[in-house]
């Protein structure tokens, strides 16, 4: 689980073990942390994130309610150009808006880079279900396969979205030595029965 827990091979890392230059191989200004793998300012580096967070509102258009996914990008997006982050549903009084807004604020005091790592607030599954339109009246059951499938799609995108944000900066993922596919499905295997557990048994019913 080096994702999780910032383990990628950058050159901070290669600085204290090999004794190497600890600078950005792009901007070659400021130290490669984790971190500045998404937040570096240059062209190239902002070009590149531009495209990855493209392909990421592209892959998750179909799973997730609009303003939900809209909140996701606001959030990485100011995070990634290192700018404060503010809800885009301030003052919104809808009940369902206000659980993104709610989302948002408690992944904010989380960190956006720990919403890239994995720790996900547990109330984006909430505003997900205020969020969610359906004429059918579902079962706690169904309930609960929607919100495991968004979930898994969710993670799976971030997974991706790693992928891509590495390959600016070496043309593979840091830390390709030690990563590979099978190393990623099990970060989403994982990682997708951790936030089942979060959201529990007790799944509210969705409205019609």
């Amino acid at each position: 689980m080096k994702l999780s827990h910032q383990l990628w091979n950058t050159n901070i890392q290669n600085q204290k073990y090999y004794d190497e230059s600890p600078l950005c191989p792009i901007c070659q200004i400021l130290p490669e942390s984790f971190s500045h793998i998404f937040c570096c300012s240059f062209s190239s580096a902002r070009d590149h994130r531009q495209e990855t967070l493209s392909q990421l509102q592209t892959s998750l258009h179909h799973g997730i309610p609009p303003e939900l996914l809209n909140a996701i990008l606001v959030g990485l997006i100011k995070w990634t150009e290192s700018q404060p982050c503010a809800s885009p549903l301030v003052g919104s009084r809808l009940p369902s808006l206000l659980a993104i807004h709610h989302a948002f604020l408690e992944q904010t005091e989380l960190g956006w880079d720990a919403f890239v790592r994995g720790h996900i607030s547990i109330l984006w599954t909430q505003a997900f279900l205020a969020n969610y339109v359906t004429k059918k009246n579902l079962s706690p059951h169904q309930t609960n396969s929607i919100v495991d499938r968004w979930m898994k799609l969710l993670v799976n995108q971030l997974w991706i979205f790693h992928q891509f944000s590495g390959t600016w900066s070496r043309g593979t993922l840091p830390s390709q030595q030690g990563t590979s596919r099978s190393t990623g499905m099990c970060y989403i295997i994982v990682f997708a029965i951790s936030i089942r557990s979060l959201h529990g048994t007790a799944v509210p019913q969705l409205s019609v």
